[in-house]
């Protein structure tokens, strides 16, 4: 993490005086960007001595908002992915940080903490605190750096904008040629499990390869634009390729927070962020009580200790397979004969193509392999055919595939029950 602690000239009425401000405020950016471009995380926090909005960043007196310094911040959020951390965290709130003082009753926010995405996603509180030594308010900014843990390797899921790209097709649609050609088996069900691991791991590689050369590439958009800046050379270009960078990693945001609709473009607010927290919290139990720990677990492992102890437990076969006499199986409601028939008949392509393309959401990922009802689509002719074997088989010899008989049991948390027990929980596959 680097910090940047800053003060910037004052802003008057003459033009020197805003001149001199706003060459502060670029060697402030320039500064953020070359570290940003050297790994660091970076935060600035200060005083930067000019208002964004006379509406809710003053009081009193005759606030002045100059288009420079105002622009100058709309681009740094806008193109360079440092943003006004207050404002982003209270966008309709009034904030202050300058007091003048009871005789005149002018009051400003002149004081700003601006950080990245990243940074905003652990931010915990910001505060403006009143100091008697200054007429400004000391601003305090708590930041989760999550040293602990936070779970397990997570459930891959197929990242969908990969199927825009005309490569990445090409590479998966050798895989699925290759996976055909060297499995050596008779059984369909084999191929297609064996067939699912190729293409998973070579869409792991590819958008492990893909963000690494888009890592690269930002770096050295962020050293040309900081170049460019110390030459006074036209920014434009460089400027518009970082905010296509930023665009794709606002994508990640949306689809972390799991939104079936969002407008295209759409800025990233406080709401994508809570979003996320609330998908962690309703998913992820941090504390538990057991008999082996009666006032909860504290750290993350013990947790999940904990967890797949008691549903290990709850879910193993502790006895023989119940048999039951002829009277309970004439108590039990029968199917039509047209129904029977219905459900015994043989399974068809038509039914396999009908299921993915009609039946299953988009976005959703029917198994434990990750891959998504999108991914299914955008390569079907050439999956149709080992996913229709492996069905076709297993009908046949009674017994689905290896991937086909597994779930994934998660945790949901029930309305009104205490989250610190257990029945607390509702498991679902």
């Amino acid at each position: 993490i680097y910090v940047i602690s800053a003060y910037g000239p004052c802003v008057r009425t003459t033009k020197t005086s805003r001149i001199e401000n706003f060459a502060f405020l670029q060697r402030l950016q320039a500064l953020k960007i070359e570290k940003r471009a050297e790994g660091y995380e970076v935060i600035s926090g200060g005083d930067l001595n000019f208002i964004r909005t006379a509406d809710l960043d003053a009081e009193g007196g005759s606030p002045t908002v100059h288009p420079e310094q105002a622009d100058w911040m709309d681009n740094l959020e806008n193109n360079c992915d440092f943003h006004d951390v207050q404002r982003f965290t209270m966008p309709a709130t009034y904030l202050e940080t300058y007091y003048h003082g009871a005789v005149t009753g002018v009051k400003r926010r002149l004081d700003y903490f601006l950080a990245s995405h990243d940074t905003l996603e652990r931010v915990i509180s910001v505060e403006a605190i009143p100091s008697a030594n200054s007429d400004h308010r000391l601003m305090k900014i708590v930041i989760s750096l999550g040293s602990e843990k936070i779970q397990g390797p997570g459930l891959w899921k197929h990242n969908n904008a990969l199927l825009k790209d005309d490569e990445y097709e090409v590479a998966i649609i050798q895989t699925i040629a290759e996976a055909k050609s060297s499995c050596h088996t008779d059984d369909p069900r084999f191929l297609w499990e064996w067939t699912k691991h190729k293409v998973r791991d070579r869409a792991i590689q590819f958008s492990k390869t893909r963000s690494k050369e888009r890592r690269a590439e930002r770096l050295q958009l962020e050293q040309d634009y900081v170049q460019k800046l110390r030459e006074s050379a036209d920014i434009t270009e460089v400027r518009n390729s970082l905010h296509n960078h930023f665009r794709a990693e606002d994508d990640i945001i949306r689809f972390r927070a799991r939104l079936d609709v969002a407008e295209k473009d759409e800025r990233i607010s406080p709401f994508f962020f809570r979003k996320i927290l609330t998908n962690r919290s309703e998913s992820n139990v941090t504390s538990i009580k057991t008999d082996a720990f009666p006032a909860g677990t504290k750290t993350r492992e013990q947790t999940m200790e904990a967890l797949e102890t008691h549903y290990r437990s709850t879910f193993q076969d502790r006895g023989p397979k119940a048999c039951l006499g002829d009277e309970w199986w004439n108590e039990v409601s029968k199917i039509s004969e047209t129904t029977k028939a219905k459900t015994e008949a043989k399974i068809t392509k038509n039914d396999v193509t009908r299921m993915i393309h009609k039946e299953m959401d988009t976005g959703k990922s029917p198994g434990d392999d990750g891959l998504t009802v999108d991914f299914y689509r955008k390569f079907w002719q050439y999956l149709v055919d080992p996913l229709f074997n492996s069905l076709k088989a297993s009908q046949e010899k009674g017994q689905l595939s290896d991937s086909q008989r597994r779930s994934v049991i998660r945790l949901i948390a029930k309305k009104g029950k205490d989250q610190t027990e257990i029945k607390g929980w509702r498991p679902i596959s």
